[in-house]
């Protein structure tokens, strides 16, 4: 989580103030060197306990007037790069989006990007909260941030996720096994079916215990039944065990689901009660 690391900046000041401001700057120096993007909390950690709010935000409005910062969004700042001009600078999505929210999860096809699994980089960011949703432009980019599942109840910001760096920064993302399954509950932040088939295909391995789990805290037959068909299909990939159908058969929709969208025809795979584009069941498909 980002909030790792405030303890590094909580300083207790007992010299002279000139000493004071001296090893304030140099605190502030080091912690811009360090989040390029930053939540106006973390910032607050520089200065210790007993520093008012008013010095926090005059100290931030300093930097914004000298063109060191630029603001992203309210109480959430970016580090202008020596060279860049802070009103066109636009710094990495990934990292935007991370801090956008308290509790924010890279998520879906974001999350594919920040697992380094992406196939292309689309200028739509999606991350995970459970408080304020709007979306936000910022040049070109769009960060869309969307609800967790509700079946997941509090567990969802700890259920399959991970910590990855960016920039030296720590962004809290959706793990492998949970992007894929994602992807397959909410296509439309998948990024398209050839997309979300070529993420999956970059996948060196799953955790098919995790992918169950995590099927399994959804509960969602339709979804099953979309894993069940993508574990399939890269089952040779991934290594997976002989009987590994087993886990999923008993929870597949008693009546047919598609797999990404309704579309005329669609074949029927009976295995996994599952209505899909033909082209995939072709043997020389560019999708297969």
């Amino acid at each position: 989580m980002y909030v790792l690391g405030y303890t590094s900046y909580r300083k207790t000041y007992t010299g002279t103030n000139e000493t004071k401001g001296i090893t304030l700057r140099t605190s502030t120096s080091r912690f811009l060197a360090r989040y390029p993007v930053f939540r106006l909390e973390e910032f607050r950690a520089v200065f210790g306990q007993g520093t008012s709010d008013e010095t926090v935000r005059t100290r931030i409005k300093q930097f914004l007037a000298s063109g060191r910062l630029r603001l992203i969004s309210p109480g959430v700042y970016a580090v202008t790069p020596p060279g860049e001009q802070p009103d066109t600078f636009v710094p990495n999505p990934l990292l935007v989006a991370s801090r956008l929210s308290r509790d924010s999860v890279l998520a879906y096809h974001s999350a594919f990007e920040a697992l380094g699994c992406a196939n292309q980089v689309f200028s739509r960011t999606t991350y995970l909260t459970a408080g304020h949703r709007r979306e936000r432009r910022l040049g070109a980019q769009t960060f869309v941030a969307v609800a967790p599942p509700k079946r997941l109840g509090e567990r969802w910001r700890q259920l399959a996720t991970e910590t990855v760096y960016r920039q030296g920064l720590a962004l809290t993302t959706t793990n492998r096994e949970r992007t894929l399954v994602d992807c397959l509950h909410r296509p439309d932040h998948s990024g398209g079916l050839e997309e979300l088939l070529a993420c999956a295909g970059a996948l060196p391995s799953v955790d098919l215990g995790l992918l169950v789990e995590y099927l399994l805290a959804l509960r969602s037959p339709t979804v099953v039944a979309r894993a069940g068909f993508l574990l399939q299909r890269f089952s040779d990939r991934w290594l997976l065990a002989d009987g590994w159908e087993d886990r999923l058969t008993s929870c597949l929709p008693k009546s047919p689901a598609y797999l990404l969208r309704r579309e005329s025809g669609n074949v029927l795979v009976r295995r996994w009660q599952l209505l899909v584009p033909p082209s995939l069941l072709e043997e020389e498909s560019p999708l297969r």
